[in-house]
C-alpha cells in the first residue's frame, strides 16, 4: 500500500467524493441547499456562484496533473511561474473587462437582454427600474415580455400591476381589461 503525501491525497479525494452523496441523501431539507452544485435552489439554477466551490477539487486536481507531468522538467520553475503569470493576467483583464456590465442595474439588466433577450428576470429587472424613473410605458412594455416568457413571474404581475396603475402612464397605453 502506497505511503506519503500522494496516498493521502488519494484517500481524501475518494473519501470526499463517496461521502458528499451520502450526505446529500441524509441531509435535512434545510441544509441541502448547502450542497452546492447538486441542487438547484429557485431560478438561479445556473448562477456563477454555484460553480465557485466545486471548481476548488477541479483547480486541485489541475495543478497535482501539472505538478506530476512537469515534475522532471528542467525549468520547471520559470515555465510554470510564467505560466501562471500569464494565466493570472488574463485572467484579471477578462474580470476588469466584465465590471462593464455591473456598472449600474439598467447597465446590467441591458446586457443581459442583449445575451439572453428570452429572459424573464432580465425584463422584469429592467422595467422595475424604468418604472422607479417614470418611464412607465418602457416599463409596461418590459413587464409584457417578462410575462409573455414566463407567465408564473410573481414579480412581473406585481410590477404590471402597479405600473398600470400609475398616474405618470401615457394614455396610449391599452387599459387592463
Amino acid at each position: 500500500m502506497p505511503c506519503g503525501a500522494d496516498a493521502w491525497r488519494r484517500k481524501i479525494v475518494a473519501g470526499s467524493a463517496a461521502v458528499t452523496p451520502c450526505c446529500h441523501h441524509h441531509a435535512r431539507r434545510e441544509y441541502r441547499d448547502y450542497l452546492v452544485g447538486i441542487v438547484q435552489v429557485g431560478l438561479q439554477g445556473r448562477a456563477d456562484r454555484y460553480t465557485y466551490l466545486p471548481e476548488i477539487g477541479l483547480c486541485i486536481a489541475l495543478v497535482w496533473l501539472i505538478g506530476d507531468l512537469t515534475k522532471s522538467w528542467q525549468q520547471r520553475q520559470i515555465f510554470l511561474g510564467a505560466a501562471a503569470a500569464l494565466v493570472l493576467g488574463s485572467l484579471s483583464i477578462l474580470s476588469w473587462k466584465q465590471t462593464r456590465h455591473w456598472h449600474d442595474s439598467e447597465t446590467l439588466w441591458s446586457y443581459t437582454l442583449t445575451i439572453t433577450p428570452e429572459s424573464d428576470v432580465a425584463h422584469a429587472g429592467l422595467a422595475g427600474i424604468l418604472l422607479v424613473r417614470g418611464q412607465t410605458n418602457a416599463a409596461i412594455e418590459h413587464y409584457e415580455r417578462a410575462l409573455s416568457r414566463r407567465d408564473g413571474n410573481v414579480a412581473a404581475h406585481y410590477g404590471l400591476a402597479i405600473a398600470l396603475a400609475s398616474p405618470n402612464r401615457s394614455p396610449s397605453t391599452k387599459p387592463v381589461a
